[in-house]
């Protein structure tokens, strides 16, 4: 006879849940946020310094006057942790890492504004850097800036008679900085804390 009651549940063991979780973080990027695209991403530590990262971010802000505001893409990251191990966060500290990403965008400020939109996705591709710092039992916050090559194709565009007209299209590259973050940091796992303060670092 099952001891539970009809009007009785089991209690949820909820740290139970999470430290049998792999090691895992969930993020979001408060600069992006700032900017009024909601992005989201995920990273495992599959190696004791390897970690792999994904992310996607998406706003899609228009109006009737032609103000567009119209963002989304994402990343995929591989990051290799430098620097003295701590193994009850491998996200934590200093990381080098190589990255590739897409973005689509259209961008214009109104009627009386030329607009530009890429054609199709834009690319990029480099190394990173990031300092992952604890600031509570499953928190961080990473400091993050991306150098690498960026190329792609944008279109012009004007609006006549309510049409966004189309104007050029041109070739587009750039070499240097192409991403940049300080993100907010959930970190969880079996066995993964940020030591508080005061103690072992």
């Amino acid at each position: 006879m099952n001891s539970l009651t009809r009007n009785q549940t089991q209690p949820c063991d909820c740290e139970n849940f999470i430290n049998n979780l792999p090691t895992t973080a969930i993020y979001t990027n408060m600069l992006y946020d700032a900017l009024l695209v909601p992005n989201i991403g995920i990273k495992f530590a599959i190696a004791d310094r390897l970690t792999v990262g994904a992310d996607w971010m998406y706003a899609w802000w228009n109006d009737s006057r032609h103000h567009y505001y119209r963002i989304y893409g994402g990343d995929l990251d591989v990051k290799w942790r430098i620097g003295a191990l701590r193994p009850n966060d491998p996200f934590a500290g200093h990381h080098i890492g190589l990255y590739a990403s897409l973005t689509y965008f259209d961008l214009q400020r109104g009627i009386d504004y030329k607009g530009v939109m890429s054609a199709k996705y834009n690319y990029a591709a480099g190394i990173s850097y990031t300092y992952s710092l604890p600031i509570a039992r499953h928190f961080n916050i990473d400091f993050s800036i991306g150098l690498g090559y960026m190329w792609g194709k944008i279109k012009r565009h004007t609006p006549i008679d309510d049409h966004d007209v189309w104007l050029s299209t041109e070739r587009r590259s750039w070499l240097g900085p192409t991403r940049a973050g300080i993100s907010l940091v959930w970190v969880f796992g079996k066995d993964i804390y940020n030591i508080k303060k005061g103690g072992s670092r």
